[in-house]
């Protein structure tokens, strides 16, 4: 999922003609407050330490050490995806070079066979222990256990074609229109159509892509630099995404977690706090900046707001 994130943000940079640098000052002024919020509604409301069983967590660890030979070289997999996900390698690569390096660790350091692991590539991995509660932990995975949520994102972009071939969301779309006078009320058309976008087709993609193309000639018109919309898009198109059951995002971490998204939903801090805290930027005027007010590589050129009015 971490690699479908950065995906999403390279293609609002890419359909919103920003650059890529000025994600760092976006990141200290806009999404630190974002973490901050979450942490002190989590901190308030949220985790209580003094609910867990700690006798549960020791027999966990003990047959997780009964069952499992643990080295640090396991991170490994962790780690490639990281790295080729900062370097910006494609996401396939990623995930066949981490799926290689997965696939030799379990060879040499859990001592599985190349038979083994093709059956646990396909049907997940299985074991019986003494504890239920570590079985229900590990015995997961597999291609076989996540053709639900393939066919159910290929349905959902299915549906949205339909839809934006038909001419439906354009004309559910255009009732936004009322909204864009103001940068509050264009931020708030923004958040709302990806997020109309986003349950109506499951796609994350989508909602970027035509949320991204029915509202860039507005902030042209506004002035305003390119890596406002990108930050709205990813405020909404890509966070709000987890929020969405029967999104690919929604339905992959509810599937993974085990946990139904209506559950994990209160939790999320920050998935909804990102879009909430988005339009209260947009009505405030803080940290939507038009051209001039702050460095840019990039800006809306003369002649692209006249197009765009």
């Amino acid at each position: 999922m971490s690699i479908q994130y950065f995906s999403g943000r390279r293609l609002t940079y890419a359909l919103c003609e920003c650059p890529e640098l000025p994600f760092q000052d976006q990141n200290k002024n806009c999404v630190q407050p974002h973490q901050a919020a979450a942490y002190l509604l989590w901190h308030r409301g949220g985790y209580d330490a003094s609910s867990v069983d700690s006798e549960m967590v020791t027999m966990m660890t003990a047959a997780i050490q009964e069952n499992f030979h643990m080295n640090i070289l396991l991170l490994l997999p962790a780690v490639a995806v990281i790295v080729m996900a900062v370097c910006k390698c494609p996401s396939i690569p990623t995930l066949m070079v981490s799926t290689l390096v997965a696939v030799v660790l379990a060879m040499l350091v859990q001592g599985q066979t190349l038979s083994g692991i093709l059956n646990i590539l396909d049907s997940g991995f299985s074991i019986d222990t003494a504890l239920p509660e570590f079985n229900r932990l590990v015995n997961r995975g597999g291609l076989q256990s996540m053709l639900w949520t393939a066919a159910l994102g290929i349905l959902g972009m299915l549906y949205g074609s339909i839809m934006e071939k038909t001419g439906l969301l354009e004309a559910l779309l255009s009732k936004m229109d009322p909204l864009v006078k103001s940068t509050g009320g264009l931020v708030t058309a923004v958040v709302l159509t990806c997020t109309l976008l986003l349950m109506a087709t499951a796609s994350q993609t989508l909602a970027i892509v035509v949320g991204g193309r029915m509202y860039i000639g507005e902030f042209k018109k506004k002035n305003l630099l390119p890596q406002t919309l990108s930050r709205t898009l990813e405020d909404s198109g890509t966070i709000i995404s987890p929020l969405v059951p029967w999104s690919l995002c929604g339905a992959y971490m509810a599937g993974t977690l085990g946990v139904s998204t209506m559950s994990y939903l209160p939790f999320a801090m920050f998935c909804w706090l990102c879009p909430v805290l988005a339009i209260v930027y947009g009505f405030t005027g803080k940290f939507f900046w038009k051209t001039g007010e702050k460095s840019s590589q990039k800006i809306y050129q003369l002649s692209t707001l006249m197009e765009a009015s």
